[in-house]
């Protein structure tokens, strides 16, 4: 390895590093001293930066915030630059050495035969903190151009050279967790590769739901597959994985293309906004009489009230900011100090004990606290508010078995328990809400 320093940055490049590739990081490192914003942090396109890349020879792609992805057309490589987006992130980008890192993975799955590109240079880029790396082109097309923009029909034998590719990752005990038709390149009608190498996760303890979650592609709408071909490649990888629970890796399977097949996340805001809105108006009364507003929050398990509650803690109770709101999950409560440190205090029940032991450790700002719990009952025996959330069955099977894969006997707890009719406690107001 041969390490280069220059007031841009400073990169290492490996023996096999051609003086094309050195001229192409020549070319990015004026880029940036003549145009220092050109690699800060967007999304999709933007075309004035891509007409300045393109001066210097090189094809700016579409991309996501936190990464810029372009092709030299010269040394042909692809560049990536790896953004440290948030304060976290920016502290891990000055302690460690992202992009070494990537290379020490590339080589190592490259030495256990997996197909993956060859990193040829990596470095950082100074003032910034962004890290980068570059790759060896893979030959071939990806399976997104050639299904879906070029709308070809190509043999099944590589969509289980695909899987088998995918069964070898999983075997080693690494995770794709970003399988787009995109990332797969396909040459000569014969697998070559998965591009996206900085997604790839090592798996020390493989969970069956990280397996499941590199799988949605199949029920992509693009494959020229039927449903009894795809069922097929599925029972392919379920041998060769030696999967024992089949139908519910199947349900999984399942509710992680329903997740997919999203354009984005689910945005909580519109899924709650209702039900925020009268909590709001609630607190906001009661807190006329009372120094705090108690809400408890309730439903069986997997109804979403851990999903809820992680909504307040992020964004507050509408006007009511996250500073000003305590979530209870259970017996844990999450405390914010230190701009982005959470601290967790975890306080067992034994008893009705009206929350005494986490009210004093809390703050006296915050004036809002939820009480996340399947039956509030068995802590409180009051509340101000009392939310009953419930879910589709099928939903909650689904977060159940995501949930508790690996545990069977407490997966077939939660399945069976039943919603609560009568919590057995006080209040002033009750909403509903279902999912």
């Amino acid at each position: 390895m041969r390490l280069i320093k220059n007031d841009i940055m400073s990169f290492s490049c490996t023996d096999s590093c051609a003086d094309s590739v050195l001229a192409a990081i020549e070319n990015l490192c004026l880029i940036i001293k003549e145009y220092p914003d050109v690699i800060s942090p967007f999304s999709g396109k933007n075309k004035e930066i891509e007409g300045i890349f393109r001066i210097r020879g090189f094809r700016l792609y579409s991309t996501i915030r936190k990464t810029m992805v372009f092709y030299d057309s010269a040394s042909d490589s692809f560049f990536k630059i790896i953004h440290p987006i948030s304060v976290r992130q920016k502290i891990l980008f000055r302690i460690m050495n992202k992009a070494k890192s990537l290379y020490k993975l590339s080589k190592t799955l490259i030495s256990k035969g997996l197909k993956v590109p060859e990193i040829i240079a990596y470095g950082r880029i100074k003032g910034g903190g962004q890290h980068f790396i570059v790759m060896k082109r893979l030959t071939g097309e990806s399976l997104h151009d050639i299904l879906i923009e070029q709308k070809k029909i190509i043999p099944k034998k590589v969509y289980f050279e695909t899987i088998d590719e995918i069964i070898k990752i999983h075997q080693n005990r690494y995770w794709l967790r970003d399988t787009h038709l995109g990332h797969f390149f396909v040459n000569d009608m014969k697998h070559y590769g998965f591009l996206e190498i900085d997604s790839i996760k090592r798996e020390p303890f493989p969970k069956l739901r990280n397996k499941a979650r590199d799988l949605p592609g199949l029920a992509h709408p693009g494959l020229t597959l039927s449903d009894e071909e795809k069922m097929t490649i599925l029972n392919h990888y379920m041998d060769e994985m030696d999967i024992r629970n089949r139908d519910d890796f199947v349900q999984m399977v399942k509710y992680y293309i329903l997740r997919k097949s999203r354009d984005k996340k689910p945005k909580y805001n519109s899924v709650y906004g209702g039900i925020i809105e009268k909590l709001e108006v609630y607190a906001d009364e009661i807190l006329k009489n009372k120094e705090r507003v108690l809400i408890a929050v309730a439903g069986a398990a997997g109804a979403g009230k851990s999903h809820f509650g992680k909504y307040i803690r992020k964004n507050g109770l509408g006007k009511f900011d996250k500073k000003c709101v305590a979530v209870i999950d259970d017996s844990v409560m999450w405390h914010n100090s230190l701009c982005f440190f959470h601290r967790r205090i975890k306080i067992p029940w034994h008893g009705v004990d009206e929350l005494k032991p986490f009210f004093k450790k809390m703050p006296g700002y915050k004036k809002i606290v939820f009480y996340m719990q399947a039956n509030p009952s068995l802590r409180i025996s009051e509340a101000d508010i009392l939310l009953k959330l419930s879910a589709d069955e099928n939903v909650r099977r689904f977060r159940l078995m995501k949930r508790y894969n690996d545990k069977p006997h407490k997966l077939d707890k939660f399945l069976n328990m039943k919603e609560i009719d009568d919590y057995k406690i006080k209040y002033l107001y009750m909403l509903e809400i279902k999912f």
